[in-house]
Formats: C-alpha cells, sequence, structure tokens
C-alpha cells in the first residue's frame, strides 16, 4: 500500500485524508464519508485506519515500558543506595554492641576481683 502526504493510495482506492485525520477522525465521521466509496475501498480503508492506530498503540506501549523501565532503575539505585546505609548502620550498631559487651564483661571480672577481696 503506497502512501503519500495527501492520503491513501491502493490500486485503485484514492482517499483524501491524511494519515492522521485518518486517525483522529470519529467513527460516524468516518463512516460519512466512506459512504462515496465501494465496499472494497471501504474496507482498505478502514484496515489502514486500525493498523495506522495499532501502530500508535504499539508506540505509546513502548513508550510506557521504556518510561516504567527507567522508574524502576531509578528506584533500584535509591533502593540500593538506602540498603547500603542501613548496612554500615547495622555493622557499626554490632561493633557497638561488641564493644559494650567487651567492656561488660570486662566489669563483671572486676566486680568478681573486688567480691573476692
Amino acid at each position: 500500500m503506497a502512501q503519500s502526504s495527501q492520503g491513501i493510495q491502493d490500486d485503485q482506492v484514492v482517499c483524501s485524508l491524511t494519515d492522521q485525520e485518518l486517525i483522529t477522525m470519529s467513527v460516524r465521521d468516518l463512516n460519512k464519508y466512506l459512504a462515496r466509496f465501494s465496499k472494497e475501498e471501504i474496507t482498505n480503508i478502514k484496515q489502514r485506519r486500525r493498523t495506522l492506530k495499532n501502530r500508535g498503540y504499539a508506540q505509546s506501549c513502548r513508550t510506557k515500558r521504556s518510561s516504567m523501565k527507567d522508574n524502576l532503575q531509578s528506584r533500584k539505585k535509591i533502593l540500593m543506595s538506602q540498603v547500603q546505609e542501613l548496612r554500615a548502620k547495622a555493622d557499626k550498631i554490632a561493633k557497638d554492641r561488641d564493644m559494650y559487651k567487651s567492656k561488660c564483661e570486662v566489669f563483671r571480672e572486676l566486680e568478681k576481683k573486688l567480691q573476692n577481696h
């Protein structure tokens, strides 16, 4: 199917609508416009409209998927950074706990020595 900026051409079918006009035209207006064409021409024009609309939907889907992927990757970076920060905090808390635990042991041993004297 060859296409020009003036409209659609398919062997004998000549439609003066541009692709954009064909896509955006309401069904009611399209049916009024198509009344002058033969059944075969109507079928071809409607098929072209469906193809163009599907192409637009597919592009929209690709754009949305790409945007969603970018958002998820950004969110992943943020979450990975938060996990790293939380691990660092957990390590510091564990070191502090171990330090206090050892100090507590030292105090207990010191207390035992003092009680023995």
